[in-house]
């Protein structure tokens, strides 16, 4: 499985729209700062060709989720919170570890998260992001396609 690959200016516009993102509720659970939208709220900031490579959907949320530098997020799932998988970028200034567990094998694993990469996440199982060794925070922006993971997995899968 190879989540949806951004390229790099891709990468950089996401990591700029953040200060022109709209104010919203910030939601500080586990050790996460979470700024979430519904897709028709920033889709003027994301634009269209972005939309369309990433095949976003109205009924979507984008998130940008931020780790204070040198600590890490307690290890938690998001079960009961309609957050069963999502697919993540880094848009920070440096690479994240994260803790996850691989439901397919219910086996948990370590993964380096560099700068513009992307994962997929099952968020029903624990996962915690590891950024104690950075100076800086870890920040990724998340989409939410409010299915399973493996529909999710289907949905930004990438197409070689």
């Amino acid at each position: 499985m190879t989540p949806l690959i951004l390229g790099k200016r891709q990468v950089k516009h996401l990591s700029e729209m953040i200060p022109n993102m709209p104010p919203t509720q910030v939601i500080n659970a586990n050790g996460i700062k979470r700024y979430s939208y519904p897709i028709t709220a920033i889709a003027h900031l994301i634009g269209s060709k972005l939309i369309g490579f990433m095949n976003l959907r109205s009924n979507y949320t984008c998130s940008i989720e931020m780790i204070d530098p040198e600590t890490d997020s307690h290890k938690h799932n998001d079960s009961g919170t309609g957050r069963d998988a999502i697919y993540l970028v880094n848009i920070g200034a440096k690479p994240f570890t994260l803790l996850y567990t691989d439901p397919r094998v219910n086996a948990e694993y370590m993964h380096i998260v560099e700068v513009g990469t992307s994962f997929i996440l099952s968020t029903t199982h624990p996962y915690t992001i590891i950024n104690a060794h950075n100076d800086t925070p870890a920040i990724y922006f998340s989409v939410n396609a409010y299915d399973n993971f493996n529909n999710t997995v289907r949905k930004f899968q990438h197409q070689w």
